[in-house]
C-alpha cells in the first residue's frame, strides 16, 4: 500500500482492506500507522546495516569496500524498491519519511563511510583527511545522484530506472573522491 499510494495516501483502514481484516483488528498489533511503517523499515534497515557491517570486516582494501559500499546501497535499494514495485513518487515521499523518521539510520550509514575512510588512512591507502568531511561528501553525491535519477523522468514505477546506469554514474564520481584522497 505503500509503494503504491505513498505514505500521506495510505490509511490503516487500506491496509486493512488489502489484508482483508478490519482496521480494528490492525490497532490490536499497532497503535498507528507511523507504528506499522516503523516496524516495516526498522526490518529492511536492519537488514542493510548488517550487509554494510560485512563489508565493513572484509579484508580488502579500504579504495574496494568505499566501491562495495556504495554497490551494496544502490544494490539493496534495487531490489527493494523492485520487490514491492514502488512507484518513483511514493519511494521519494517514503525515503523523506524515512530520513524524518529515522535520523539514526543516517547516522549509521554515514558511520560505514567513515570507518572505510579511516581504514584507508590506517593501511595506508589513503592521505590523512577530514573523514567526516568525506563521509558527508560521499552521502550528499550519492543522494545527489539518486534523486537526479529518481526526478528527471517520465518512468512510473522504480524498477523502470536504469540501477547499472545510476550506479556506474555514482562509482565513477566516488573514484574522484578516492583518486584525490589516494595516497601517491
Amino acid at each position: 500500500m505503500f509503494a503504491t499510494y505513498g505514505y500521506n495516501k495510505t490509511t490503516l483502514e487500506d491496509i486493512a482492506g488489502s489484508l482483508k481484516m478490519k482496521k480494528n483488528s490492525l490497532y490490536y498489533y499497532f497503535e498507528n500507522k507511523e507504528a506499522l511503517f516503523r516496524e516495516l523499515i526498522e526490518d529492511e534497515i536492519k537488514i542493510h546495516l548488517e550487509r554494510q557491517a560485512k563489508i565493513l570486516e572484509k579484508n580488502i582494501p579500504a579504495d574496494q569496500k568505499l566501491i562495495l559500499s556504495v554497490e551494496e546501497l544502490f544494490h539493496f535499494i534495487h531490489e527493494k524498491t523492485t520487490a514491492y514495485l514502488i512507484k518513483v513518487s511514493s519511494y521519494v515521499e517514503i525515503e523523506k519519511v524515512i530520513e524524518e523518521s529515522f535520523p539514526d539510520y543516517k547516522k549509521r550509514e554515514g558511520q560505514t563511510f567513515k570507518e572505510i575512510l579511516k581504514q584507508g588512512i590506517e593501511q595506508g591507502v589513503f592521505v590523512e583527511h577530514n573523514v567526516n568531511e568525506k563521509a558527508k561528501d560521499i552521502s550528499y553525491l550519492m543522494k545527489a545522484i539518486s534523486k537526479m535519477f529518481y526526478c528527471n523522468t517520465e518512468i512510473e514505477f522504480m524498477s523502470e530506472i536504469d540501477f547499472a546506469r545510476m550506479l556506474r554514474t555514482t562509482k565513477k564520481f566516488i573514484n574522484y573522491i578516492i583518486e584525490a584522497i589516494r595516497k601517491k
